[in-house]
């Protein structure tokens, strides 16, 4: 690639990165939204348990954990079988209704099936070497606002399930820790499938993995605080202003906590959107 084509795709990179980080500010929902209205119902004596046995083996086999704790997909070792069988879950949750779930095992569902949907757009674009990199369009900023699968007929996207059911439903901000968007800024994904009966165990880890690693929270050598884009792009889920963030970053993370609560300091905030690929 010429220098001229590469200054070219940085400038549309950074353009687009600037689109997603204002005018996305950032998916504020809305408790009148048609698709959280459709899919805001359950049945509370449904004891129904759905099989995620083939997300998770494909998680065994694929997923690996870095010295630091955090989790990566060897995404081009994918065989035809494993894709195969990927799909074929992901085809059996679109034969489910989970609006007649129980909220537990809908919340499993939902985050199941986000982060696995996730990783099949990834083996769908072998040669990008970011999600922001894998939408339709020129001007597409990663593949977020794209139908992916359809569940009782309503099409659906990745930004439907996180930011109009997710999200306005259960009003839980572990929510952005228990998905992945395949990128290595991102909460990990998890070495194990959601389910009703880890739920809370495992909102409770993917948490505190996020909030315990350098990505989600650290000081530089010069003091400053560096936290992640997702605390700055959400920060209504988490706190009501920068220092109430600062406060609850401080009762997840002990080794940080003192300087955390005595922070005054310009917050910087980062984000990396390299893909998470082992």
């Amino acid at each position: 690639m010429n220098t001229h084509q590469s200054t070219k795709n940085s400038i549309r990179q950074l353009v687009l990165l600037l689109i997603f980080e204002t005018l996305a500010v950032h998916f504020v929902y809305s408790e009148t939204d048609s698709v959280t209205q459709y899919w805001d119902t359950s049945d509370s004596t449904n004891q129904t348990s759905i099989d995620h046995s083939q997300w998770q083996n494909f998680l065994d086999l694929y997923l690996y954990q870095t010295k630091s704790g955090q989790t990566l997909v060897a995404y081009k070792k994918v065989v035809t079988r494993d894709y195969d069988g990927l799909s074929h879950y992901l085809q059996n949750l679109t034969r489910l209704d989970p609006r007649k779930l129980n909220r537990a095992e809908q919340m499993a569902y939902w985050i199941n099936l986000y982060n696995a949907l996730t990783v099949k757009v990834v083996l769908d674009n072998p040669d990008k070497s970011s999600i922001t990199k894998m939408g339709a369009g020129f001007f597409s900023f990663g593949p977020w606002n794209e139908n992916v699968i359809t569940i009782t007929s309503q099409s659906l996207s990745l930004n439907d399930i996180e930011h109009r059911i997710l999200r306005p439903i259960w009003k839980d901000e572990r929510v952005h820790f228990a998905l992945n968007c395949a990128s290595l800024g991102c909460p990990n994904l998890a070495s194990g499938t959601y389910q009703s009966k880890n739920l809370e165990e495992y909102l409770n880890m993917a948490r505190n993995t996020y909030l315990e690693h350098k990505r989600a929270v650290h000081f530089d050598s010069a003091g400053v605080l560096h936290l992640s884009s997702l605390f700055q792009w959400y920060l209504e889920d988490f706190a009501t202003t920068e220092p109430a963030l600062l406060n609850y970053l401080a009762k997840h993370n002990a080794e940080l906590r003192n300087q955390l609560l005595n922070y005054t300091g310009k917050v910087s905030y980062d984000y990396d959107w390299d893909l998470n690929r082992y």
